[in-house]
């Protein structure tokens, strides 16, 4: 269960918005020292301070990643950072196939360690940041499980999907809840959650799931 991919996309727009910050002249970097913002050193905070987040999600992911590799003992595959197709910027941070061939589409979250909440619609929202909505993973799951059944063939399986989030350094309510059939869990509570969704053991079977999500979600080829 390679992991080197683990976070790449994530950490590819940090990179992204860090190149559009432009070198600040004498005029920006003098009024700075007086409290002074011009637009071209706000424009550079905002893009530095997006960068930063995206900074923590690649590493919540790479997290994750580093949690669930002992499952590559026990018959389990993973690949991570794929694009998924028609979802634009949504993309799975990790995809795990069980021995049993079961699909799990993996959302990663490193939150601040203060709180976390989840009202109705969605995942969860904390302080003033509202985090992904609900739809969206199920909206992901859906694009997953449709690319998937384009690259299965007559007479295979078609594979089931099961979308799930990790939170990484934040309490979750009631050590993980389940909402619209999205499982929300804490990190330590992850491996457990995951050996339980084995059924009957069939090495090939999962195999050829992860032949098919490869065909389906390939890496980005400047990627590799």
């Amino acid at each position: 269960m390679t992991a080197d991919r683990a976070g790449a996309t994530v950490q590819a727009h940090a990179e992204e918005l860090r190149a559009q910050i432009q070198p600040l002249g004498i005029f920006s970097r003098s009024l700075g020292y007086f409290g002074i913002e011009t637009p071209a050193a706000r424009r550079g905070r905002e893009l530095a301070e997006e960068a930063a987040r995206f900074d923590i999600g690649a590493y919540g992911e790479r997290l994750t990643v580093k949690l669930v590799s002992v499952l590559g003992q026990e018959g389990w595959y993973g690949l991570w950072s794929r694009p998924i197709p028609g979802a634009d910027f949504v993309d799975a941070d990790a995809l795990l196939i069980a021995p049993c061939g079961t699909v799990i589409l993996l959302d990663t979250k490193y939150l601040s360690s203060e709180g976390l909440v989840w009202p109705e619609g969605q995942i969860l929202k904390h302080g003033e940041r509202e985090c992904r909505d609900i739809r969206s993973i199920l909206f992901a799951t859906k694009l997953l499980t449709k690319a998937l059944r384009e690259v299965t063939e007559q007479g295979q399986p078609r594979p089931h999907v099961i979308p799930m989030i990790v939170v990484h350094n934040a309490p979750v309510a009631d050590d993980g809840f389940t909402l619209q059939d999205v499982r929300v869990l804490p990190a330590h509570q992850l491996l457990e959650e995951l050996r339980d969704l084995v059924g009957p053991r069939d090495p090939a079977l999962a195999a050829q799931v992860v032949e098919q999500a490869d065909r389906a979600l390939p890496a980005p080829a400047e990627e590799g």
